[in-house]
């Protein structure tokens, strides 16, 4: 009976996390017995015997000790002995483990330090007091029957000798209830900020300075079981280097009660990290488990300048500024059309008529050919306000707050640059965000996803950072556009706005994806399509250009995705 409790309770959490489709997709896999071919890949990328023993014989510079410490429960000792064994069986030996319970869940092991709680203690007051008992100069916090990949310690090892870090995490899976199968792995970015805001994408896997631990002051019991998370704020808080391994070291035991942190505890951690920032921001639910939204504020007003070339093909432009004017709850904008070689009558007949009738629309003859850097770089000159946005003429606003939204992320210090989210006309994903790399040298996330689909890990609904974003809707400081020299001439068609993120991240700021900024893009209907020789010609020299002006992260891979996933598909499935 238990077993089927466990079953139906897992089965609900996977259908409210991933929706309707995705859920009846798992369900037939299942059914068929073709669930996951990532076990297959997971044997196929762990390193075999002879690879471990050589890697044991590996003397590092990097003496460190860690500390793993385990919350014992009620019927976790069997568990508990599972994850003692992933530790016996690491290339890296210098470690100890901590085992927090009551007396009668000791271990029999001697190398295995007890520490016995009050059963009234809150986890924060239990954590610190196994810390406290620490030898180590590393500390990694693990439920029981998790295990580490043998090559864990290791690998961790490595990193924090190579980079210096504070702290580290590493990519994860599951082990089915069997121990057997390797099942749901988490590939996750290099540190990212804004997605960290959104959901506790890092989970499980991080390794921690004790002394880092020491001096931000340990557990808050404040935070319920959100105790962790707070601290991976205050880690990043304290400005301590925060590193990332791609490979699937941590491996958790699949059980029916995961520890999960409360809605309201969750709330109250993101609250506090804003508070401790000085940032305005307000913090509220979503319809998915596990993912929070927050509002920045967006006190004083400021100008928006939007920017829209546009070639004839006024129905689109018309859609587009009824949503700019009749939807958007936001009205400080000035609309700068960038006329650019239009041949219809009607067409300069509609600006005539918009430009009266509004008197924060105006239009600006661009008498050039069609060079999307040079048009916008001409328009920007003509703003006024402090920030700029680019938007395409076949784009149309569907939420209000849209504008807001997007204005929020950009007045923040550290953001240079927000990305919104695009769908075709039929509903589907069309934009969100940018994946350097994917085909060849930049794709967009979530092409073609069906609305109501949840994407990869809920990614696609999580506010977060991304290498770029199209500039069919973009946003930046007006400062910033300037500081850069705007979008780069060279490229005239394709990339320019890939550049543009570039150049911006290159002088430290983010760029930011909110999917709470939503907009149709009936896409690039003003210059149709790339398919005459000349049109071949200027794209492929715009592919050479930009990877000769950004060859290390074409080289390096995109820290905001993870390498183990594919540059093929724009879905975050596993490469093949």
């Amino acid at each position: 009976m238990k077993l089927i409790k466990d079953k139906l309770f897992r089965a609900a959490r996977f259908y409210k996390r991933h929706g309707l489709r995705n859920f009846m997709v798992h369900l037939i896999q299942k059914t068929l017995g073709v669930e996951s071919d990532y076990n297959k890949w997971f044997l196929r990328h762990a390193p075999d015997k002879s690879a471990l023993n050589a890697q044991a014989e590996i003397k590092l510079s990097f003496k460190a000790k860690f500390s793993v410490i385990v919350m014992a429960g009620s019927d976790s000792q069997q568990r508990l002995k599972g994850t003692f064994l992933s530790l016996t069986e690491q290339t890296y030996a210098n470690w100890e483990l901590l085992s927090i319970g009551r007396e009668d869940q000791k271990l029999s092991d001697s190398g295995v330090v007890f520490v016995e709680y009050d059963k009234n203690s809150q986890i924060a007051e239990i954590l610190n007091r196994a810390a406290e008992k620490c030898s180590g100069d590393y500390i990694l916090f693990m439920q029981p029957g998790d295990q580490l990949a043998p090559n864990a310690l290791f690998e961790i090892a490595s990193e924090i000798e190579k980079g210096g870090y504070s702290a580290v995490y590493t990519d994860e899976d599951k082990i089915e209830a069997s121990g057997i199968r390797h099942i749901d792995p988490i590939f996750k970015p290099d540190f990212n900020l804004d997605l960290l805001r959104s959901t506790n994408y890092i989970s499980n896997s991080m390794v921690i300075s004790r002394r880092v631990l020491r001096d931000i002051g340990g557990f808050k019991k404040e935070y319920g079981e959100g105790c962790i998370l707070d601290l991976y704020f205050r880690i990043f808080e304290s400005s301590a280097a925060i590193g990332h391994i791609p490979k699937v070291l941590y491996h958790s035991k699949q059980t029916s009660a995961k520890n999960e942190i409360a809605q309201i505890d969750h709330m109250k951690v993101l609250r506090d990290h804003y508070s401790r920032m000085g940032i305005d921001a307000t913090v509220s639910g979503s319809n998915l488990d596990g993912i929070l939204r927050t509002r920045f504020s967006t006190d004083g007003n400021p100008l928006v300048s939007v920017l829209i070339p546009n070639k004839d093909h006024i129905d689109d432009l018309d859609k587009c500024l009824n949503s700019l004017l009749n939807r958007s709850s936001y009205k400080n904008m000035e609309i700068i059309i960038i006329e650019n070689n239009s041949t219809d009558k009607s067409t300069f007949e509609y600006y005539d008529r918009m430009s009266r009738t509004h008197k924060n629309i105006s239009v600006m003859e661009y008498k050039g050919d069609f060079n999307y850097s040079a048009i916008n770089n001409y328009g920007a000159g003509f703003s006024k306000g402090e920030y700029i946005l680019l938007l395409n003429n076949d784009t149309e606003i569907i939420n209000a707050d849209c504008i807001e939204e997007m204005l929020g992320h950009c007045m923040r210090d550290e953001v240079g640059i927000v990305g919104a989210k695009l769908y075709y006309g039929d509903g589907s994903v069309q934009h969100a965000g940018v994946i350097i790399g994917l085909g060849g040298i930049a794709g967009h996330a979530f092409v073609s996803l069906k609305k109501g689909d949840s994407g990869y890990l809920n990614r696609e609904n999580c506010t977060q950072n991304y290498s770029a974003v199209t500039a069919a809707c973009m946003m930046t400081k007006k400062s910033i556009y300037e500081s850069v020299g705007g979008l780069t001439e060279e490229m005239q068609v394709a990339f320019n706005d890939i550049d543009y993120c570039m150049k911006v991240r290159k002088k430290g700021k983010l760029v930011v994806y909110t999917p709470y900024a939503e907009l149709f893009h009936y896409e690039s209907k003003s210059r149709g399509q790339d398919d005459t020789p000349e049109k071949a010609r200027r794209f492929n020299s715009e592919v050479e250009r930009f990877a000769k002006r950004w060859p290390e992260i074409l080289k390096d891979g995109d820290p905001y995705y993870n390498p183990n996933l594919t540059l093929v598909r724009p879905d975050f499935s596993i490469k093949d």
